[in-house]
């Protein structure tokens, strides 16, 4: 049987347009006053717990380079009673179900551990990555038949305003169906700053992305501070991140070889151990898919196929 799912599970005919065309949505008012209250309350309670980041996020760009690195924690899922609860609601949040189901399908996961960006007037920004216009595993996105599908959709609840162009996320609308890799200027926001959208947002508003498209952050320059918390979900045929659960190797598993074990593991993107040629065993953090033209070393192609977030 198939579903419209615009009318099935929760987005609107105009929704599933303007997902499809740009790669994003701005869904207002979803987060409700009390919960958001909570929310704010919870992170001016626990601001020991931030600090600025180790990430170079802005590599050579001269333009997303600001006074502030930017600052993020995590862990609310942990932290202590009353404080973990209003990030616990957003896990699965009831007015997000539809937009979940919609555009991953039903028996959707939360992938990652979220994360908060909390930060003042004069943090640096984050430059554009993904978009690539060859399949990455996991960070994919797809329209047919009527549905929508993403790989790994990121959900950031704004816990204060974002006004357009005011810094923020922002993104390439429509690379998520690219077909030539960004290139490198674009990526670092130095050439052709009009192809990027900084989308504007209130409080209590959340913005819904594919992972697939080019997105980014530009430097925060309003007056009052940043605060968003990034929730990841997957479909249920994606595990991106490492998850939430705790594996056990049956008792056999210890007299396997090292590839043979690492054979056994499950799905996850990061840290994931790699099966070489000779049988030896590699454990990246990180491992991209190149195109073919840059294997060969073709230097005509450069695109933002580091830029990673």
């Amino acid at each position: 049987m198939v579903f419209r799912l615009g009318h099935v599970h929760g987005l609107t005919e105009r929704e599933e347009y303007l997902f499809d065309v740009q790669g994003w949505l701005v869904v207002p008012r979803v987060i409700e006053p009390r919960l958001l209250r909570a929310l704010n309350d919870a992170l001016d309670a626990n601001q020991d717990r931030f600090g600025p980041t180790d990430e170079d996020l802005v590599e050579e760009s001269t333009t997303l380079a600001a006074e502030h690195r930017r600052r993020t924690g995590g862990g609310m899922l942990e932290w202590p009673h009353p404080h973990c609860d209003p990030f616990r609601q957003l896990i699965a949040y009831p007015p997000l179900i539809g937009y979940l189901d919609g555009l991953l399908g039903r028996g959707w996961h939360l992938d990652h551990p979220p994360e908060v960006f909390d930060y003042p007037r004069g943090t640096e920004g984050h430059v554009l990555h993904f978009g690539e216009p060859f399949p990455q595993d996991g960070i994919w996105y797809q329209a047919r038949g009527g549905t929508l599908r993403s790989g790994l959709l990121a959900v950031e609840f704004l816990l204060s305003d974002q006004p357009a162009g005011g810094g923020g996320f922002c993104a390439i609308a429509g690379s998520h169906k690219a077909n030539f890799p960004c290139p490198r200027g674009i990526s670092l926001w130095e050439q052709d700053q009009s192809a990027v959208t900084n989308p504007g947002a209130r409080a209590g508003d959340v913005i819904i992305f594919t992972e697939a498209l080019a997105h980014g952050t530009l430097p925060w320059r309003n007056e009052f501070g940043r605060r968003v918390a990034v929730y990841r979900f997957a479909a249920k045929t994606v595990q991106y991140a490492q998850g939430f659960h705790q594996v056990v190797m049956p008792g056999w598993a210890d007299e396997l070889t090292p590839a043979q074990r690492a054979a056994l593991e499950p799905a996850h993107f990061y840290d994931k151990a790699i099966i070489e040629p000779d049988g030896s065993v590699s454990r990246p953090w990180e491992e991209y898919d190149e195109p073919p033209a840059r294997i060969r070393g073709d230097s005509a192609t450069t695109g933002a196929g580091s830029d990673r977030a």
